[in-house]
């Protein structure tokens, strides 16, 4: 699915009172069929309202549209929320939920567009999708753990299995990464990656091409996981493009306000550092002598 966007506004509150507030202001970008696209920027700086404008579930003027090839882009905010819901499936920076469903409950909300009767029964093939799904993202152990009993972490892969299971050809993610452990951040980068590549999905959806559009603040993980990035900055996009191409110190302090370039080779440092601590023999020595007395 192209996923096309021109001169694109949107913001919170009454608009023509005092109330209102924009946040995106003329944006424009194509988003291309089987793209993984990470946005960037500060806090503030748009990428959660872009992505609700882009999910049709905030208002906007201009034009945000989606279809499978130029010629049958549709205006999203004409469409039924079943036909949305078709396409785009959307994992929230924060996740709510109003009852004390299990997991695999939580999980199977995302199969309801699927559902071909009124009263939303699950058909076998439903489960079965939950369970691939359940199995594929580590939740498989607590499928009948209630989701309030769960940690931030384990909710978070709830609502991306959620999300995995809507087999829609779009996802949506807005900080997927939000209290997950360094072992769950890898392991959500790997399957962000298959899921994104139809020769790597194995049974998480149907083989076609699927466009990927994540929001992270951490620049590693989306580096990582981009062949696009998108950089904004109060409310507009300042730079896209390959991430090996755009990156650039002068980019970086534009978007974020300071010398993240620097920070970030700071950081990198303090890290190797660390590794090829824990791997000399010699410190391995003294961590066993002192651990023997």
């Amino acid at each position: 699915m192209l996923i096309s966007l021109q001169h694109v506004s949107a913001g919170y509150g009454k608009p023509k009172t005092t109330e209102y507030v924009e946040i995106l202001n003329d944006v424009s970008f194509t988003f291309p069929e089987g793209g993984r696209v990470c946005i960037a920027g500060q806090n503030g700086s748009g990428k959660t309202t872009l992505m609700r404008v882009i999910a049709g579930l905030l208002p906007y003027r201009g034009h945000v549209c989606i279809g499978e090839t130029k010629d049958t882009l549709r205006e999203i905010s004409r469409m039924k929320r079943r036909e949305v819901a078709e396409r785009i499936a959307l994992m929230p920076q924060f996740p709510e939920s109003y009852f004390s469903y299990t997991v695999t409950e939580a999980v199977l909300l995302g199969r309801y567009v699927h559902m071909k009767n009124r009263l939303g029964v699950a058909s076998q093939a439903d489960r079965e999708t939950v369970a691939r799904t359940l199995e594929r993202t580590g939740l498989a152990e607590i499928a009948d753990r209630q989701i309030d009993e769960l940690s931030g972490g384990q909710l978070q892969r709830v609502m991306l299995a959620r999300t995995l299971v809507q087999e829609t050809p779009v996802i949506l993610l807005d900080e997927p990464s939000n209290h997950l452990d360094m072992r769950y951040q890898a392991e959500l980068t790997e399957i962000l990656k298959a899921w994104a590549d139809p020769d790597l999905s194995g049974n998480l959806g149907k083989p076609q091409p699927r466009t990927l559009i994540s929001v992270f603040n951490n620049l590693w993980q989306a580096m990582d996981l981009a062949d696009i990035a998108v950089f904004m900055r109060e409310g507009r996009i300042l730079a896209s493009g390959c991430p090996s191409e755009i990156m650039s110190p002068e980019l970086l302090k534009d978007v974020y306000g300071f010398d993240a370039a620097s920070y970030i080779a700071h950081t990198a440092e303090a890290w190797q550092s660390a590794v090829d601590s824990a791997a000399d023999p010699r410190i391995l020595s003294k961590k066993d002598k002192k651990s023997s007395t």
